[in-house]
This record gives C-alpha cells, structure tokens and sequence, in this order.
C-alpha cells in the first residue's frame, strides 16, 4: 500500500499534456528533481511541491489546501515530471479511450510511429536497451485496432527540406541564427517566455505534423476516404506532442498522441499472450511480412530520419542536405564539437563547426532546458548572431527525442546504458539506401503533386504566437 499523504491539498489539475491529483502526492519532492523549467519547487516535507507562478495574478496561490494552477506556470509538458512519481499523483493524459471510441464511431484510426518509439516499445515489451520493435510494434498496432499504419520518419525528411530552406535564407539575410521548432516543449516555452525569437524559428511543421497533412490534405484524397473519417495517433516518445496535438495550427490534421510507455500498456492488456512476447527472433520474421511493415506510399526514408531522434540529429540533418547540395560526400565533412555549458542536470550546450570544404557552418546544439534557456539568452544578448552561428537545435529532453519522459525508464545504476538507443538509432542511419533528405524523390514527388506553393506553405508550415503581453 502507498503511504497515506499527511497534508491537505487537494484539486485536480491538467494541461494539454499532464494532470494532477494533489491528493495522492506523499510529498517525496521527486518531481521537483525532474523539472528544468522552474514549475515544481521543492516544498516543505511531506508536503506537494510548491508551484511557481509566471504569470501575474494567478487564479490561485500555494496555500495549506490549494496549489497554483498549471496553465498560470511556464510547464511546458514535457513530462518529467511524470517519470519519478510513483504514486499516480503526476500522470500524462492518456488518450487512449477517446482513440477507441474514434474507432467505435467509424472513424478510420492511422499511427504514426516516431524514430525513438520503436527503440522504447522494444524496451517496454521486454526486449534489451537498444533492440528496435518496429515490426511487432506495427503489427500490434494492427492487431489493437489501427487500419493504417506510418513511418513519422518520411515526414522527418520534409522538416529537414524546410529546415534547411530557412537556415540558408537566415543565413544569406545575416538575420539568425536559425531555431529549429520540432520539440514541441521547446515551442511552448518559446511562446511563453521568448516570444521576441519568434522571428528566427523555423517555420517547418515538425516531422509528425507533415505527416499528419500529407495524410489527411493528399494520401486521403488518393484513396478516396474523407479526411474527416480519419483518426490520426503519434506513437511517440514524448508527453508534450500531447500539447502539439492540441495546438490550433495542427490539431485539424493531428487529433492525439500517445507515448511508448501507454501504447504498451494497451498491448499489454489487450493482445493475446502469444502477441506480448517481443524478442528479436521474433522481429526478424514479422519484418519480413507485409503487416509487419508500415503502409505505403510513405515508407521510404532517409538515413538521416531515423537520427532526428537523438540530440544533434535535426541540425545533422540540415548539414548533410548543404553538403550534398555542394557536392561533398558526407564521410568528407569535418565536424568540430566543442562543449559550451554544462548543467548538474545534464542539460548541454555544444558548440558544432561543419567545414564543408572550406565553407564553414556552425551550429548550436541544446538539450535539457537549462541549456536551452541560455542559447535563448545569448541570443537576446547578441553573444550568439549570424556571424557567428547559423543554426540552433533545441531539444527539452535529455539525450533528444530517445529521452522523453513517454520511454520506459532506466534505472539510474543502469544511466550509461542510454546511449544504447543513441548507437541503434546511428545504426539505422547507417544502414539506409541514402542520407539525405533530399535525396528522398518519393517525398519530393508527393508533395509536388498534391499541394500547389500556397497549399505547401499553409498546411507544411506552422506558425508561432506570443501567449502573453511581454513587459
């Protein structure tokens, strides 16, 4: 049994992506260990956290019965926080009811699977730190429901085609650095706090909300089923695409998220028992099966889709496509990394200069929003401009996307072991036909013959909105 909390706050909270029930927090402070955007403070003992309020005169105040409320703080909804609590306190919204009773009502349900899930659905179904699932995870996918089944890495080679436009563009104007927009707690708290970087962040929709478009504003068209009937779901690593999935701009084409963690559970509860054994035998053989690959038309991907999971792969992604526009093979690069801050947290700053044959590129690459807030702060300060960097990677979670708080967990004894998935996600990398994004002609030509410029440029494309009046 779980300890009895010994205080009296009580409530219910949530955002887009987490919600609270204070009355089951015991008061450990794990949470506040997790957090990076400065919402959780420790509190007094055995006692919830406080909760820090960024917005003037918030609805309520931290008292001896009540907390502040979530929407009045700078949470971003990466779900850390989520992670470490051990009794039901902190959950990410699980959507998992409102995607089956899409399917009762007749709509068509269609997954979108992200680089790092089939690394955490492996993990979570009892395979090793490292293995990939990819093939069990569509089949299952199939098995619970899903009438359609897509790879998120195709549309990852679309951001990249659009990343890489604007680094340029920002490049030639001298107006950058360029900001890279696919980590949805990124975005969250550039809205809140740092809406004056607007201006600088790249306009790409992330890889899952091209995919999502191309799905509903072309495949669907295709094959002659309205967009209306169809269900889309992220299958992804991490809790704030719950918040992206709500997001004005995208939830038409978007409609829910769900991590690698709670997609498990389902199968866990809903497969027959022969179908929960996940083991790499068994991934050799369903990958070898039509319902153990993802559907058409958008199944051929670049290597450098699968590293968009990993911290350092987006910006990669967009030095590769500048590379093979300048005719330089990608073994011919030279790559200079030079650490530039470091947090106790873990949270990184790198310093990243790509020497393509004499033409130079740098880069900033940052995880954990400790760094992120000081890349921000840089270039608010103009310690970080066109002249001296061209493009700045912001991730929230530790080690990119194969680190949100939607994998399984990894025992802190076992931390090292990590970087498992990173060298898995490095080897599907290596293995693919090609590297580049733009080398990927089948998504090229879709896009081409299914959206006009004007088309491409609204339903492609994002764009970003100041939450707050700034002082």
């Amino acid at each position: 049994m779980p300890p009895k909390p010994s205080h009296q706050v009580t409530g219910l909270d949530h955002n887009d992506a987490i919600c609270i029930d204070w009355s089951k927090c015991v008061g450990c402070q794990l949470c506040t260990t997790k957090c990076t955007f400065d919402v959780l403070e420790k509190g007094k003992p055995k006692s919830p956290p406080q909760v820090h309020a960024t917005r003037p005169n918030p609805e309520q105040q931290n008292t001896d019965l009540t907390r502040i409320l979530l929407k009045d703080t700078d949470c971003v909804g990466c779900g850390h926080c989520t992670s470490v609590c051990n009794f039901g306190a902190l959950k990410p919204l699980d959507p998992f009811d409102a995607i089956m009773e899409a399917k009762k009502n007749g709509k068509k349900l269609v997954a979108m699977i992200a680089p790092s899930t089939r690394l955490g659905v492996a993990e979570c179904m009892g395979m090793p730190i490292g293995t990939t699932a990819l093939a069990q995870l569509v089949l299952s996918l199939r098995k619970i429901g899903f009438d359609y089944v897509f790879d998120v890495d195709y549309g990852a080679d679309k951001t990249t085609f659009d990343d890489h436009a604007e680094v340029m563009e920002m490049r030639e104007k001298q107006t950058g650095p360029a900001i890279t927009s696919c980590c949805p707690a990124w975005i969250e708290l550039l809205e809140k706090d740092y809406p004056d970087l607007i201006p600088k962040t790249s306009t790409a929709r992330s890889p899952i909300g091209c995919l999502a478009a191309l799905i509903k504003r072309g495949w669907a068209n295709d094959v002659k089923i309205d967009p209306e009937n169809l269900y889309t779901v992220g299958i992804m690593p991490c809790v704030a695409k719950k918040v992206e999935a709500a997001r004005p701009q995208i939830h038409q084409d978007y409609d829910a998220s769900v991590t690698s963690v709670e997609v498990s559970n389902y199968f866990r509860a809903h497969l027959a028992d022969e179908d929960k054994k996940f083991s790499e035998a068994r991934e050799a053989e369903v990958e070898k099966t039509e319902e153990g690959l993802c559907d058409l038309p958008f199944r051929r991907i670049s290597g450098g889709s699968n590293i968009f999971g990993k911290t350092g792969g987006v910006s990669e992604t967009v030095f590769r496509v500048i590379a093979k526009n300048a005719g330089v093979p990608w073994n011919e690069v030279n790559i200079t990394k030079e650490e530039m801050y470091k947090h106790a947290s873990g949270s990184t700053m790198t310093k990243v200069i790509v020497d393509i044959k004499g033409t130079i590129i740098n880069g900033i690459v940052c995880h954990g929003g400790f760094a992120i807030r000081k890349a921000c702060d840089m270039v608010r300060s103009g310690e970080l401009t066109s002249k001296n960097c061209d493009v700045i990677e912001m991730m929230a979670c530790l080690g990119g996307c194969l680190g949100g708080a939607g994998q399984p967990k990894i025992p802190p004894a076992k931390k090292a072991e990590m970087d498992k998935r990173r060298v898995k996600l490095d080897d599907l990398d290596y293995k693919a036909e090609f590297k580049a994004a733009t080398e990927n002609t089948d998504m090229l030509e879709f896009v081409k013959s299914h959206f006009d410029a004007h088309g491409e440029h609204e339903h492609l494309h994002t764009y970003f909105e100041a939450r707050y009046p700034q002082a």
